[in-house]
């Protein structure tokens, strides 16, 4: 099975849509989540460094558990969640995921416009509200988001196209000093870093997971 990156996902509910990771009712909390950076670090006899960073945005890492899952035939959780890592054949296939308490942008600022660029990046905000704040690319969206243009609201396909990775191409340069910001949903693109799932049964059709953990993709 091939994965084919999309620009936009569309499908409603997400659990309909066989790409996106599953939500089970079960999931446990605290679920992990962290940036992964990467550095290189050279280091001389004197004791005297240079670094030089290897990323220019994180990579992302979940770990989920689940207190409980079932197997009743109302309730075909485990198989889903079984069955999904197999789809992805492991750690070979990426996925989308939707991070419930990471998912939506208001008026996020994405660029400012010099009279001759048509093509920006869209991007969320890590650390908004603080002084340590910094860009981090949106690679896949969730419906089709709301782009405006010193707040003019533009049209889909008459002012603007959406493209792999979150690029955004404008049919006319946006005019000098022009603000551009979006309003819209996103999801991550992933992979899983487990290629097994350990589920203990403790009763019937119930089950537990310890854990299993995926990564974001870069572009």
């Amino acid at each position: 099975m091939a994965f084919s990156q999309r620009a936009v996902i569309t499908t409603s509910p997400l659990s309909n849509d066989a790409e996106v990771f599953p939500f089970l009712a079960g999931q446990g909390f605290p679920t992990s989540k962290r940036p992964v950076w990467q550095t290189t670090i050279k280091r001389a006899y004197s004791g005297r460094e240079v670094r030089a960073a290897a990323y220019t945005y994180p990579r992302w890492e979940w770990t989920l558990s689940w207190e409980v899952v079932r197997t009743s035939t109302a309730y075909l959780e485990l198989q889903a969640l079984y069955g999904f890592i197999g789809s992805r054949q492991g750690r070979n296939i990426p996925f989308y995921y939707q991070d419930q308490t990471d998912n939506t942008v208001v008026g996020q600022g994405f660029g400012t416009g010099d009279g001759s660029t048509t093509t920006f990046q869209l991007y969320r905000t890590v650390g908004a509200g603080t002084i340590y704040s910094y860009l981090d690319p949106v690679l896949v969206l969730q419906g089709y988001p709301n782009i405006y243009v010193n707040g003019t609201l533009k049209t889909l396909t008459t002012d603007y196209t959406i493209g792999i990775n979150g690029a955004i191409t404008f049919t006319s340069a946006p005019a000098a000093a022009a603000a551009l910001t979006w309003t819209g949903s996103y999801l991550f693109i992933c992979r899983f870093d487990d290629e097994t799932v350990d589920a203990a049964q403790f009763g019937g059709v119930l089950w537990s997971i310890g854990k299993l953990t995926f990564v974001s993709v870069k572009a």
